[in-house]
């Protein structure tokens, strides 16, 4: 059975996978203005070292959330012993929150990987409003009920 967690992160943002040591995918909504991109690369290296396999974003410059998970993981892959699992990435810019929920919940499996945990990462206090639908819509494509 799929999990599906919501999660907002609000500053300082320090995130911590909820799955443990499990993979994952996640949805990056991103609504904070002022995020530097250290703190994007910070939080993005944290998702790859975390056991993503694939990001969707959307939001506020969400094609630059494509780019930093894309840094972090040839990054972790540069200082990593051995191969690293593929972390796919992708970015919904002016995609209203139910096709990009669609594409979250039914689009993100490849290769041998079929996702099983599903994340909704919210960043910064603005995403709160975001999430609820995010969530019911995710819900309901994956047929369960919140």
């Amino acid at each position: 059975m799929s999990r599906i967690v919501v999660q907002q992160l609000e500053p300082p943002y320090k995130f911590v996978s909820p799955f443990l040591t499990k993979e994952f995918v996640v949805w990056v909504i991103a609504a904070d203005k002022q995020l530097s991109p250290e703190k994007q690369m910070e939080i993005s290296t944290a998702l790859v070292s975390s056991g993503c396999r694939y990001m969707c974003a959307s939001g506020i410059e969400c094609s630059s959330w494509d780019d930093s998970v894309d840094y972090a993981f040839m990054d972790l892959e540069n200082e990593a012993a051995e191969v690293l699992p593929f972390v796919m990435t992708t970015w919904h810019e002016d995609e209203d929150i139910e096709n990009t929920a669609e594409f979250f919940s039914l689009n993100t499996f490849f290769e041998d990987f079929v996702p099983e945990n599903f994340l909704i990462l919210g960043i910064g206090e603005q995403s709160c409003p975001f999430l609820e639908r995010a969530e019911k819509a995710v819900r309901k494509l994956i047929g369960q009920s919140s």
